[in-house]
């Protein structure tokens, strides 16, 4: 089975429906990029995929060991305040707490993959600041390295690169191409096309069509 099968699945808020008739099939080592204009529902399909968000007909269904604590997600809007005191090394750690086998405290290979994280994202510099004290693209990329510390299986992300310069972006693109390579599967949302991605859909007035696939 695939990590994640939708089928015939409807979202909306209220009395509007904004996805309709949704056929998805996520498969272990997909890249998949969905892109569309403002408002045309990446989001919600990200939620829907995630089960954060119950179809209003149709079904999402998780396969092949996947759980929600084995997936790295992140949201378009960060719940970590600016003012948040923790120092960057503690708020990628926590990326870590929802994964299988972790506890109260931080051992060592906790902080390891932590480290690592940190320098793959190129702010290994920064673990020993405040979170509050970054500036807005310092932020997205130790959000980032906290997605990515949490992803076992799965690393999905709403507009990732919302607020990076354009060679930070091209730098991201790669190491997502890289982690990729390596067997994560990934799902990301943008407003451009990415065409290093497997596959590349766009929603357009409530439909999920496939523009590209490589």
């Amino acid at each position: 089975m695939a990590l994640i099968e939708c089928k015939n699945a409807s979202f909306g808020y209220g009395t509007l429906t904004v996805l309709r008739n949704v056929n998805l099939t996520v498969s272990a080592g997909d890249y998949i990029c969905l892109a569309g204009p403002n408002g045309a529902g990446k989001s919600t399909l990200l939620r829907g995929l995630l089960k954060l968000k119950e179809p209003r007909s149709g079904s999402v269904e998780f396969g092949d060991g996947l759980t929600p604590s084995r997936i790295g997600y992140l949201p378009q809007n960060t719940e970590i305040r600016e003012n948040f005191p923790a120092l960057v090394s503690e708020v990628v750690l926590s990326g870590g707490l929802g994964r299988e086998g972790s506890g109260w405290f931080y051992s060592k290979s906790d902080k390891s993959l932590t480290a690592n994280c940190l320098e793959k994202l190129g702010i290994s510099g920064l673990a020993k600041k405040r979170y509050g004290e970054l500036s807005g693209g310092q932020r997205r990329r130790v959000l980032i390295a906290r997605a990515l510390r949490a992803a076992a299986m799965m690393l999905v992300m709403d507009e990732p690169t919302a607020g990076l310069d354009a060679q930070s972006c091209a730098e991201f693109d790669e190491l997502v191409t890289v982690l990729n390579r390596g067997g994560m599967t990934v799902i990301t949302v943008s407003h451009d096309v990415n065409c290093r991605a497997h596959r590349e859909l766009r929603i357009e007035n409530g439909e999920v069509k496939i523009v590209h696939t490589h």
